[in-house]
């Protein structure tokens, strides 16, 4: 914030009163909705969800298996799948191709500091639905499909 000098005192001594203390009438809300359940209902309903999804990530990516080998831990809104070719570029064209189609999947790459990164793809699933995880995964295997045949 840039405020001219003569207002630096009171414009902290706002801001800081500002800051300090949340809505009451929104912490009092928070309150009763963590007492009365609805918090941790949230929370399961949230969990069973996402598992659900992950499951079908799982699934469906298994059916890409020579493509792809699902690797991390059982948790987490990510998974990660490392490609079954090392050609990184092979990778890149294939994303490309995901891309091409509205797909979002992304390269694990980047996230390889100080040694050869692997050929991975890193996919997120807690904002999307089902039938988009289903249609995703119809998309990665014809990119899949597309990309090994334009090479042989």
């Amino acid at each position: 914030m840039v405020v001219p000098r003569s207002l630096i005192g009171p414009v902290s001594n706002a801001k800081w009163l500002a800051d300090r203390d949340s809505p009451r009438v929104t912490q009092q809300a928070l309150a009763q909705f963590i007492t009365d359940g609805h918090f941790e209902r949230l929370l399961r309903q949230t969990r069973v969800r996402n598992q659900r999804k992950r499951d079908a990530l799982i699934t469906g990516l298994a059916a890409l298996h020579e493509h792809l080998n699902v690797f991390g831990s059982p948790s987490g809104l990510h998974l990660i799948a490392h490609a079954t070719n090392p050609d990184l570029a092979a990778l890149d064209r294939v994303l490309d191709a995901c891309a091409g189609h509205g797909l979002g999947v992304y390269s694990t790459a980047q996230y390889y500091l100080n040694i050869e990164p692997k050929a991975g793809l890193l996919f997120g699933f807690n904002a999307v639905t089902l039938p988009q995880i289903q249609q995703g995964l119809r998309i990665l295997g014809t990119c899949f499909h597309r990309a090994r045949h334009k090479n042989s």
